[in-house]
């Protein structure tokens, strides 16, 4: 299994997957309780991310059929995105949901911009989602997809963070050397944030 750039024509596939990988996660399911409404909205989110880290960073993918993607994004632009989030909390992409939807993406938004600038101190690469198709889950799709880059940026000496939202991925996480930088709560949602750093 060796990651592949992810190639332009394939787009909508690597779309298609992380809608169904994130389909059942927690801040999914928080910003849209409505299965349904999830199924509709997920896909126009996933674009945008898909196009931001191609033009921002590096988008890999795994396997044939495609089993999982990684996107990535440089550290200058890993913080620029960040900044461009918390001067807007409602995305283009996100303008068509429903308000209600809208505003529980804002808090979950404003939190993860609050902990980024409390943690990040430095440029850093961001590991910004990883997503494995739900059958492909608990194969190993997941860490050979990660550990050619996180291999590249030893030889580099540089240093990555990422932050999630899922309790089951921290063990994955710590096998390839992420350790624990903070753990919050965000405010009035019941919704937990993992902040790791490796390096």
């Amino acid at each position: 299994m060796s990651p592949k750039a992810l190639e332009s024509d394939r787009i909508e596939e690597a779309v298609a997957l992380l809608t169904a990988a994130f389909h059942q996660e927690g801040s999914a399911t928080f910003v849209f309780p409505d299965p349904h409404e999830r199924s509709h909205c997920l896909p126009d989110f996933f674009r945008s991310l898909v196009a931001h880290g191609l033009a921002f960073g590096e988008v890999y993918t795994l396997d044939e059929p495609m089993r999982a993607v990684a996107i990535w994004l440089r550290p200058q632009d890993g913080q620029a995105a960040a900044d461009a989030e918390a001067g807007d909390t409602v995305p283009p992409f996100a303008r068509t949901w429903p308000e209600s939807a809208q505003q529980r993406f804002r808090l979950l938004v404003e939190h993860v911009n609050t902990v980024q600038a409390r943690v990040i101190t430095e440029p850093l690469w961001l590991l910004w989602w990883l997503g494995v198709e739900p059958r492909s889950q608990g194969q190993g799709f997941g860490s050979a997809l990660i550990q050619p880059m996180l291999a590249r940026l030893d030889v580099d000496r540089s240093s990555c963070i990422l932050q999630t939202m899922e309790e089951h991925n921290i063990a994955l996480y710590e096998r390839h050397g992420f350790r624990m930088l903070a753990e919050d709560l965000v405010p009035g949602t019941g919704v937990a944030l993992w902040t790791m750093r490796r390096g």
